[in-house]
């Protein structure tokens, strides 16, 4: 009846706004499963000498439950919208993301090739790319960014870009990995790093240059059945620390050799009991 004889009463509202609070009648706003939306209080000024009873509680009660489903139906509505311009936004990214990524050559006599992602979330990290050098040489690679999500994915598009160049301006595949590796730690952009091969394929003598940065081995088919693991990874992710030298492997290709290519989400990727699909199923 009286707030003022009430020990939680604030008086603070009451300075500021030179009201003075006699009788409050306060009740909670329960909406769908009486999930506590917000709370409804009236006052009557303690001039007037009024006071709230029980009698009014079931009209004000009734005022209240009606105001909670209103509330809930306007936030569901507008997390409903968030959540549609979100899937706009991220298909959008998708689109964009796979734009980047090229279609494999169909072109190139006595060669194959096969190119395929699928991300983690909507976007992701992961990527590869095919580098035209010449009608002798073509840059190939494969690699995986830190994290997942639009954030992974620009990114990926900005590394894309960095290999591109550098693959322009090196010969070496280990060269191209140092100078890339150069340019993400001069960027140092909040701990981003990657994983990546870098190929250089000379089409002519079918020979395959190999240099890793942390990232799983490249897994070989050999005379249609033996499998193997060539190009081990030689140093650390790119972008950890800088000056780091790479190494390099090189060996031929034989008629009907498969050369495969891949991220460490397949070895990773858990069946329904949480196992994961490992290297052994990789290779079967």
């Amino acid at each position: 009846k009286d707030a003022y004889s009430h020990p939680k009463f604030d008086p603070s509202f009451d300075k500021k706004s030179g009201f003075t609070t006699g009788s409050i009648l306060c009740a909670p706003l329960l909406g769908h499963q009486g999930k506590v939306v917000g709370v409804c209080e009236v006052m009557l000024d303690r001039q007037k000498g009024k006071v709230f009873t029980h009698d009014d509680l079931p009209l004000f009660q009734m005022i209240c439950a009606s105001s909670a489903l209103a509330i809930q139906n306007a936030l569901s509505i507008k997390n409903t919208l968030k959540a549609r311009q979100l899937e706009s936004d991220m298909a959008f990214a998708l689109s964009v993301q796979q734009g980047f990524l090229p279609p494999p050559p169909t072109d190139i006599e006595n060669f194959l090739f096969a190119a395929k992602t699928v991300p983690a979330r909507i976007v992701g990290g992961d990527f590869y790319d095919f580098i035209p050098l010449d009608s002798k040489q073509l840059g190939i690679v494969v690699g995986d960014i830190s994290g997942k999500g639009v954030s992974a994915a620009l990114h990926m598009a900005r590394l894309m870009s960095d290999f591109r160049s550098m693959a322009q301006l090196k010969k070496d595949p280990k060269e191209v990995l140092k100078g890339v590796n150069s340019l993400l730690c001069e960027r140092a952009t909040n701990g981003v790093y990657a994983s990546a091969i870098y190929i250089l394929l000379d089409l002519k003598k079918r020979k395959m240059t190999v240099a890793n940065s942390g990232h799983p081995n490249p897994i070989f088919q050999l005379k249609g059945k033996l499998i193997v693991e060539e190009g081990k990874a030689s140093g650390a992710p790119l972008g950890i620390m800088p000056s780091i030298q790479y190494k390099e492997e090189q060996f031929s290709l034989e008629s009907g050799d498969r050369a495969f290519l891949y991220s460490d989400s397949i070895l990773e990727a858990k069946n329904a009991d949480n196992i994961p699909f490992g290297l052994d199923r990789l290779c079967d």
